[in-house]
């Protein structure tokens, strides 16, 4: 047997086979493509050329990167898509005491939800029931609790039941029940009265339609309001009238020291609002309402 170097058309590289292969249909052991192995070349220092039978197969894309098309003339190119946010989960901290601001935002939430009649619902049902917060399903409103992710209706109870829950109002907030079971039942029995001349009787048997919810919602709107104005008042009065304290007063005894009127006015002014203020923090701590659910009581 005798040997002779020859060349790959394909990838050009020379390989040394045997005469017995001469004429045959190899496949490159380099880049795979088919040849056809030459004839041995009459000068032993020449490299012959094998024939190529089928072309070689493609070369991957990193060897030979795709050209990027260019943009349609007629459509700009779009903006990127802005990353969506994740929610915020961080848990609101507890409201310990429903002061006037406070109260004038759940007012103004539940305005906002319940203005849309396709959120609202009436708070007792053609069945008799009780209802707070529902979900839709087909022609439907099925129950849910206020806390619930699912609820797409609420009453006018409900829904300041569902703004307490968002804005994590304690159960034994100071001024809780004052709201749940003095503001707004002072404010539905104010507008029964004007549509039918009469207070009603029993308001549990209530039922109020959209437009009397709005109005009801406008009542408790311009009594939190009033009260936010008058503790403006009142904090801008005190801020008049300066810090002394009755320690102050004390102090200033023993030094002899003289001590007009309204210095004391003021100090007596100053713990009478301390005092307010830690009777609401006890009020909180240690639970002035039913443990109870609030819409439990209202059944």
């Amino acid at each position: 047997m005798t040997e002779f170097k020859f060349s790959c058309p394909s990838c050009k590289q020379n390989f040394k086979v045997d005469t017995s292969i001469c004429g045959k249909k190899i496949e490159c052991p380099s880049c795979h493509a088919k040849i056809i192995a030459p004839e041995k070349p009459d000068k032993p220092d020449t490299v012959p050329v094998a024939t190529l039978e089928t072309p070689p197969p493609a070369k991957p894309p990193a060897e030979a990167p795709a050209k990027k098309a260019a943009p349609a003339e007629s459509k700009p190119a779009e903006p990127p898509a802005e990353p969506k946010k994740a929610p915020d989960t961080t848990p609101r901290p507890q409201i310990p005491i429903l002061t006037a601001p406070i109260k004038q935002e759940i007012v103004q939430a539940v305005k906002s939800l319940l203005s849309d009649k396709s959120k609202w619902m009436p708070r007792i049902n053609e069945n008799g029931d009780l209802m707070y917060a529902a979900k839709k399903e087909g022609d439907k409103l099925v129950p849910v609790a206020v806390e619930s992710s699912e609820a797409t209706h609420f009453s006018l109870l409900g829904a300041v039941l569902h703004e307490f829950h968002v804005r994590n109002v304690m159960r034994t907030a100071a001024g809780r029940k004052r709201f749940l079971d003095k503001a707004i039942p002072e404010a539905i029995s104010a507008v029964i009265k004007k549509d039918t001349g009469k207070s009603p009787e029993d308001l549990g048997k209530v039922a109020l339609t959209h437009e009397q919810t709005i109005k009801v919602i406008g009542i408790l709107e311009n009594k939190f309001d009033d009260e936010a104005d008058l503790m403006a008042q009142a904090m801008e009065r005190t801020s008049k009238m300066g810090k002394t304290r009755v320690q102050d007063i004390v102090m200033k005894i023993e030094g002899e020291s003289i001590i007009t009127n309204e210095e004391i006015a003021t100090a007596l002014c100053n713990e009478l609002e301390e005092i307010k203020a830690r009777l609401a923090t006890l009020e909180a701590k240690v639970g002035v309402e039913s443990p109870k659910k609030d819409a439990d009581n209202k059944e």
